[in-house]
């Protein structure tokens, strides 16, 4: 079985201004890091490598919502050492359009800087898509 071929695609989080740091400037409401946009970048997932830096004299902690809000399945926290830069996500996947936003123990102490490796899948010439050799199976499409 042989799947499409991917390439990949490396982009500013779109929680940036020009891949400048954010700024976590909430205890409560979550700060925009990243959202996957499958219909702007056809990406099937991204993939995020973040660093945060801690400008407070003492630790802040901060808390990911990864996908959503509920906890624990969405909260990561992370405790961010006073005066530290510390890679705080090594890879991690998000999709199907949901957002990575951050909320932080202390306000305008944590800046999170970051890029997206956006994985899209390389367009197919036109094909039969009613035929029996293609099957369609959690965006991806396999071919028989």
């Amino acid at each position: 079985m042989t799947y499409p071929a991917m390439h990949t695609v490396r982009r500013g989080l779109t929680g940036s201004i020009g891949g400048t740091g954010i700024k976590i400037s909430s205890i409560s409401s979550g700060v925009e890091l990243h959202t996957h946009d499958s219909t702007l970048n056809e990406s099937q997932f991204d993939e995020l490598h973040l660093w945060a830096y801690n400008s407070h004299t003492s630790a802040v902690t901060l808390t990911l919502q990864w996908g959503g809000t509920t906890s624990p399945d969405n909260l990561l926290p992370i405790d961010i050492g006073a005066g530290s830069l510390l890679k705080i996500v090594d890879g991690l996947h998000i999709g199907g359009d949901l957002a990575v936003n951050a909320i932080a123990g202390s306000v305008d102490k944590i800046m999170v800087y970051g890029y997206a490796l956006s994985h899209v899948q390389d367009k197919q010439p036109e094909a039969d898509y009613g035929s029996s050799g293609v099957v369609y199976h959690y965006g991806y499409d396999r071919h028989k």
